[in-house]
């Protein structure tokens, strides 16, 4: 019973993910053809796409993952590790383009060594946590599962674990998303303070620090909200919202940056370019053809 609720609330979660993902896309689609698409090819344009698309094969691999039946444990273990990676993988992508954001926007005010700083602690954690997910993935064994009632071959859900607790290794990763959150908003709050001495609703260092409060707000209390959850409830409920937590990186990154780039427009266009005093190539961060 206790598995088959499970399953239930991993259904009903990644149902509602995937209904998020898409309205967002749709609504965002137009953005992105105007602001993105134009300008040619460069290493930020391909992370930017990489942060929006990834999430594709992200959903469709745990899709798999629930519904898939008739397969091996082996194939099993081999999904679910394939899963894990490339999920934090895809929250590892994402940070990197805001890393980039702010790290471009401020080249000028932070000191070297603040920004030496800055590279370096995002480089250690990020890695951290990546080679966390692996040795994970290479632990666990997931098993096939059969229903009870009917005897039939349902899909991988049973966790076997080589050695008591490893399942907290996957618990471990999400607390630390928060230090990489942390140095994003720290830096946002930098800029806020010399930039952003008079603020309003078009001003770019106003959307700048604004998208960056709610983007470690919200992705601080996704990652608390994971590692209760993994606590407080069996290790099949660790994959209930490691989803939600790639698919809400990727939003906030690129309605971010979306919106940075309308308002960089709409303040050219009315002549008000010269309050933040950040170059419009610096904020939006794309070439032009």
């Amino acid at each position: 019973m206790k598995v088959r609720t499970a399953e239930q609330a991993l259904k009903y979660v990644q149902a509602s993910v995937l209904w998020i993902q898409t309205v967002d896309y749709l609504r965002t689609l137009p953005f992105e053809i105007k602001y993105v698409w134009p300008f040619r090819r460069s290493s930020i344009k391909q992370v930017f796409l990489m942060a929006r698309y990834s999430l594709i094969f992200d959903l469709l691999l745990i899709l798999m993952f629930v519904r898939l039946a008739d397969m091996s444990a082996m194939g099993c273990h081999t999904l679910l590790g394939f899963v894990s990676v490339l999920t934090f993988l895809s929250v590892v992508c994402v940070e990197t383009f805001l890393f980039l954001r702010v790290y471009f926007v401020s080249s000028s005010r932070f000191p070297n060594v603040i920004r030496s700083y800055l590279v370096l602690h995002f480089i250690i954690v990020d890695l951290g946590k990546v080679l966390m997910t692996v040795f994970l993935a290479i632990l666990l064994k997931d098993n096939a599962y059969n229903d009870p009632a009917s005897g039939k071959h349902v899909h991988c859900f049973r966790l076997a674990k080589p050695f008591p607790y490893v399942d907290h290794l996957f618990t471990g990763v999400f607390p630390m998303i928060a230090p990489i959150s942390s140095m994003l908003i720290l830096g946002t709050c930098w800029l806020g303070l010399k930039r952003g001495r008079r603020l309003d609703s078009n001003n770019l260092i106003s959307i700048f620090f604004q998208d960056g409060t709610l983007y470690f707000f919200c992705l601080s209390g996704i990652s608390i909200i994971n590692i209760a959850v993994n606590f407080a409830h069996t290790p099949r409920y660790n994959y209930l919202l490691p989803g939600a937590q790639s698919v809400f990186h990727s939003i906030m990154c690129t309605r971010t940056i979306l919106r940075l780039r309308e308002t960089a427009d709409i303040q050219v266009v009315i002549g008000e370019g010269a309050l933040t005093g950040i170059p419009r190539a610096r904020t939006v961060l794309f070439k032009n053809k």
